[in-house]
Parts: structure tokens; C-alpha cells; sequence
């Protein structure tokens, strides 16, 4: 979408680095935008849209090659395909192309085979010089094109190579057209093919970065695949029902029968064309890892259809053979009702079951939306602050502009908020949090007494994000005045052995983090220790909880109370001590190495639920002290 906008203000790329794509796709959002308004029904609107003109188009092909009724019935059965319509709602890849081009381009290919319409051949370059350039399984159409064009010239074996001949003359129409449509892209595949194969390379069976047996893994790609039309489809939500097999139980039997007919008849017309259709379009699913994958497969979906019309064609032509006219009306409306029924069906599966999945919310990252929606409002009026697993995602800046007013929260400032924000037109601050940030809520209500405090739930009742909306009224009057004197002194390394002078030390009001944002902390890999006081006021048995992503020790007045050798992997850890009244020396290791960067620490007095630890009982090391202290400390070992 901003690549959308970039070419309403004249930018006119042709490849898109950032989503490995011709940029022709992108210009047809552009457009929508500039007619519709920026906003998430146009750019659905676009693949819908693509999607819907499929219909027809398909329609017009199966007619060529069945009767009415079963051209209709199978126009029915794709509309009602939960595969299709999946791909015709996300605009996230330019796949859903992919299929209108295909289909467009053989019926193109039959209109000129038939008649020799030197505009038909044109056409057929126009299109397909346009779907090279959109989703990249299009590229190998042309082997469907070239099956298409040998056995359309096999229909009648003495007449072969003049059919041939005579085809060749208007193909090479075609082939000058799509040339010149495909120059711009070919000639910037040619400057940089790095980047234009980049995608292709990163997903391929065979790179070395997959450690994949071979050819073992070709042939369990192949059977996956196969199995995803009946047995168990892509797991991926953002594609499918997670596992589900892409079609109903009467379309994947009529798959079945209708490969088996079309294998029978493989040297025929058109039956040599669904097949090569088949097989083409499922390459770049089974060469590619993560099978199976109806994304990448996509273009195979008018052939699935098509294969399933050659069964509903022979079962048509078995109950109406040598019927007369009523009997024909009959079968024909029976059959377009069946087609209707399990249509209707695959739309109810969509839109009341795959569409309301928890696993496909949150693959499609419905809690940014949500973000977006909450805090727009509030814009001008408060100083918002949101995690930083969530400011200026792409997401939020389709909602919310490039211009919106907020900022990122980071505990440090926040607790207490360390400056007022507008001057005296600020009515507050609100901040918005990860789920896992319900845990401060203590710690707002500690400083802010009217804070408000709420966790947002999705319709799973799961915690999408978490808002703290604090009054100016508090802001300006905490609590605790001396709450920025309190908490922990946070001592930051740019190595892996706490050595050297800290890059970054200042005070925290918690250890509770995940650093997502190089300014959390450090960028990279590094080692921290956090240092307090904790005063006891009362005297037991206290429990101590670490939540880590690291390796990292929890240190109880000069004593390991426990250590974690985890890498790169999460871990809870728990120990209990007793403390008696006063103040203990509390002191928190972590080696933060790899993906994960999440390290959160909780106690659990005695009778007591689990809970941050209070600030008003935590004094910060002071420097000289945690410089004195940290010679003595252990260092947590990785596995």
C-alpha cells in the first residue's frame, strides 16, 4: 500500500525489493486508491475483484470444452472454493493474478488456434506479457501454453506439423507483444539478478540453508501436494483452515474421477492441456519448501476445477445419454443444485469458520488493526505511547498515516513519566502495551491513582494488547514523588562476558522486557544486570520467578539462588528464600543471544500471588557499589 502511494506521487518502480514482486500488481492498487480513497475495502477490493473476474472467464473456457450445465456447475464450485476465495480477500501477494491470467491467456490460446484471428494471438501476448510480470509462479504458464499448442495440432495426426506451421505464424505475434510488455522487467532482471531471484533462491528444495535430503524431500513435496486436495491441506492460516483439505469431500472425489479420465485421454485434446495446467502450476508449491502450499500453488486452481468439470461431464453424459429433452432439464438442474449445495457450503466454511479461526486472527495480525481503531481517537488530545513491537508498523501507518502523533514506550520514561507532554494541551498520556506488559499495571496504579487501566481482549477472549490512560491530573502529581529515585540500576554491555565499561546505565522500574527496539537497550546481542535493594517489611518465605529467553542467574544477597543455561530458547525458572526484615542485595543476570529477547522477573510473598515487584521497595545499587559487586558475579553458561 505506501508503495502504492510512492507511484500516485510519481515514483514508477518496476520490481518491489521489499515483497520480491513486479511492481505491476502494485500499480493496480495505485489505481483503485486514486479512483476509491486510500483505505482497507479498496485494497481488498482489488483481489476481489481480480478474483470475481475469474468467474466469468473460466466459464467461457469450460464452455468450450463441456456442456452448459456442467461449464455452469463447476463455475459454481470455484466461486463457492474456499482456496479461491481465501486469495481473493488478502492483498499481501499479487497471487490471486495468477488465475485470471492463466485462464484468460488458454482461452485466448483456443480462440486463435480456432479461428486464426490475428487479434486473438495478440491478445494472448498482451496477457500473458502482463501475468509474467505479477505473481512469479506465472513463469512457467508457458510450458501450459506450449502442451496446449502440440496437442490442439494432434487432434487429426496427418494434418500435425501444417497445424503447427499455421499456429507458429500467429504465435509469433504473441511473442512480440509479450516481449515488448516484458522488456522493462527483463531488463531489470538482467541489471540485477540478486535481488530479482532473491525470493526464488530462499525458498527453492535444493539451498544449502535448508539442509534438506535430496531427492528424498522432492518426492515427500510431491506426495504432500497431492495429499492437500483430500487428505490434509496447508497448515499456514493465513492460507487455509490449518490442515484442512483445500476441497470438500464431493469436489475432492470428483478430483479423483476426473484425473483418472484425463489421464485416460493425456494425448488428447483438451484433456493433455488440464493435465500439464495440473502439474505446472503445482511446481512452485512442491520445488519450495514449507509443503504443502496452496499460496504458491494458486495457479493450479482453474485446472482442480477443470478436472473436476471432466467428471461431472462423464457423470452427466452417463444419466442423459440417449434422454430426451425433460429428462436433460431435469439432470441439468439436479446437477446445478448439487453444485449450488456444496458451493454454498465452502462459502459458509469460509466466511463462518476459516475467517473466524483464532489461528488465522493472529496470523493475519488483527490486534495492529485494532491498535489503529483504539488509539485514533485519541490523536491531539494525549501523548501516546505504544510498545515498540507495535509503532510504526506497516500496518498502523496504513490506519493512521505517516503523520500521526505517538511515540514509543519504554518503561524507563514511563514510570514515572519523565517529562509532560503538549505543553498545558495534553489531557494525558496513554499508553499502549504488549499483553505480556499487563504485569505493570501494579506499577501504574502504584504512581497513578486514577490511571485506567484495560485489557483488550479478541474474540477468543485472549489478550490482544493491554492501555494504561493516565489523567494530566496524575501525571503532574504521582503518587510517589520520589518513584524516580526507585527501582533497579540496569547496567547494558555490547559483549557476551559483562566486561568493560557498561554502554548504557540508568535506572528501571522493572525487569520485564522484550527488547524489540535497539533504543530499548542495545541492538544485537548483549549482557545486562539489574541491581536493588529490596526492602522486606515483612519477614518469610519469598518466591522469585524468571521468565527468560537467555541464559541469566537471579542473585539473593551474594547467593545464587538459581542459574539458566537456556540459548535462544524460553525457560521458567523458580527459587524460594527466606528474608527477614530489611534490606537484601537482589541482582539479575542475562546474556541476551540469537531471535528471542525476553527476560521477566516476578515474586511471590509470602500468602501472596505473583506480582512485579513494588517500586516503593526497590533502591537502585548506586554505581560504585554495582562496579564493587560485579567482579564477584558468576556468569551464567549456554548450552
Amino acid at each position: 500500500h505506501r508503495v502504492a502511494e510512492t507511484i500516485l506521487a510519481g515514483q514508477r518502480p518496476i520490481f518491489i525489493p521489499d515483497i520480491q514482486l513486479p511492481a505491476l500488481f502494485v500499480y493496480l492498487l495505485a489505481g483503485a486508491i486514486a479512483v476509491a480513497g486510500k483505505g482497507l475495502a479498496t485494497v481488498r477490493g482489488v483481489a476481489a475483484l481480480l478474483g470475481t473476474l475469474t468467474l466469468p472467464v473460466f466459464y467461457f473456457l469450460a464452455r468450450r470444452a463441456f456442456s452448459r450445465p456442467v461449464a455452469v456447475a463447476c463455475a459454481i464450485l470455484l466461486a463457492g472454493s474456499r482456496w479461491h476465495i481465501n486469495f481473493s480477500r488478502v492483498v499481501f501477494s499479487a497471487a490471486i493474478t495468477t488465475p485470471l491470467f492463466a485462464t484468460l491467456a488458454l482461452l485466448f490460446f483456443w480462440r486463435a488456434a480456432e479461428k486464426g484471428k490475428l487479434l486473438d494471438y495478440v491478445f494472448l501476448g498482451i496477457t500473458v506479457g502482463l501475468g509474467l510480470q505479477t505473481y512469479y509462479s506465472f513463469n512457467l504458464f508457458p510450458i501450459v501454453l506450449a502442451v496446449a499448442m502440440v496437442a490442439y495440432a494432434a487432434r487429426q495426426a496427418r494434418r500435425f506439423w501444417p497445424e503447427i506451421g499455421r499456429m507458429a505464424k500467429g504465435l509469433v505475434w504473441s511473442v512480440i507483444v509479450a516481449a515488448i510488455l516484458l522488456f522493462p522487467l527483463a531488463r531489470f532482471a538482467a541489471r540485477n539478478p540478486r535481488v530479482f531471484f532473491q525470493r526464488s533462491g530462499d525458498v527453492v528444495l535444493w539451498n544449502p540453508a535448508h539442509n534438506l535430503p535430496w531427492p528424498g524431500a522432492l518426492w515427500q513435496s510431491i506426495g504432500t501436494h497431492l495429499l492437500m486436495f483430500n487428505y490434509r491441506g496447508d497448515y499456514n492460516p493465513r492460507h487455509n483452515i490449518p490442515d484442512e483439505p483445500l476441497l470438500n469431500p464431493i469436489e475432492g472425489v470428483l478430483l479423483a474421477l476426473g484425473l483418472g479420465l484425463a489421464i485416460a485421454r493425456g494425448r488428447r485434446w483438451p484433456q493433455a492441456t488440464w493435465l500439464a495446467w495440473f502439474v505446472a502450476m503445482l511446481l512452485p508449491a512442491i520445488l519450495t519448501i514449507e509443503a504443502p502450499q496452496a499460496h504458491r500453488a494458486v495457479g493450479a486452481i482453474p485446472a482442480v476445477y477443470l478436472l473436476l468439470a471432466e467428471a461431472l461431464q462423464g457423470i452427466h453424459t452417463l444419466t442423459t445419454a440417449g434422454a430426451r429433452r425433460p429428462r436433460r432439464a431435469v439432470a441439468a438442474a439436479l446437477l446445478i443444485a448439487v453444485s449450488l449445495a456444496a458451493a454454498s457450503q465452502g462459502v459458509w466454511r469460509y466466511f463462518r469458520v476459516q475467517s473466524r479461526h483464532p489461528k488465522v486472527w493472529a496470523a493475519f495480525q488483527a490486534e495492529y488493526h485494532e491498535i489503529a481503531k483504539f488509539i485514533k481517537p485519541f490523536a491531539g488530545r494525549y501523548d501516546i505511547r505504544v510498545n515498540s513491537v507495535y509503532y510504526d508498523y506497516p500496518i498502523l501507518r496504513f490506519h493512521l498515516g505517516d503523520d500521526f502523533p505517538y511515540g514509543r514506550f519504554r518503561s524507563t520514561d514511563s514510570l514515572p513519566v519523565s517529562s509532560l507532554p503538549y505543553g498545558n494541551r495534553s489531557e494525558g498520556t496513554l499508553f499502549v502495551l504488549e499483553p505480556i506488559q499487563r504485569e505493570l499495571f501494579p506499577l501504574f496504579q502504584e504512581l497513578y491513582p486514577h490511571a485506567r487501566l484495560e485489557d483488550h481482549l479478541d474474540p477468543f477472549g485472549q489478550s490482544m494488547f493491554a492501555s494504561v490512560l493516565v489523567p494530566r491530573a496524575d501525571l503532574e502529581n504521582p503518587a510517589d514523588r520520589q518513584a524516580a529515585q526507585r527501582g533497579w540500576l540496569g547496567a547494558y554491555y555490547s559483549n557476551d562476558q559483562w566486561q568493560g565499561t557498561p554502554d548504557i546505565v540508568r535506572r528501571e522500574p522493572a525487569v520485564l522486557f522484550h527488547f524489540h527496539w535497539d533504543q530499548e537497550a542495545l541492538g544485537g546481542n548483549f549482557t545486562a544486570d539489574w541491581a536493588a535493594n529490596l526492602r522486606i517489611e515483612r519477614s518469610g518465605a519469598y518466591a522469585f520467578d524468571l521468565e527468560t529467553s537467555g541464559p541469566s542467574l537471579v542473585q539473593v544477597d551474594g547467593q545464587t539462588l538459581f542459574s539458566t543455561e537456556n540459548l535462544d530458547s524460553y525457560l521458567a525458572r523458580s527459587g524460594v528464600v527466606e528474608l527477614s526484615e530489611g534490606e537484601h542485595r537482589l541482582v539479575v543476570r542475562y546474556l541476551r543471544k540469537g531471535f528471542l529477547s525476553n527476560i521477566r522477573l516476578f515474586w511471590r510473598p509470602p500468602s501472596e500471588s505473583r506480582s512485579v515487584i513494588p517500586l516503593r521497595l526497590l533502591r537502585p545499587l548506586d554505581r560504585k557499589d554495582y562496579f564493587a559487586l560485579r567482579e564477584r558475579l558468576p556468569v551464567p553458561r549456554a548450552q
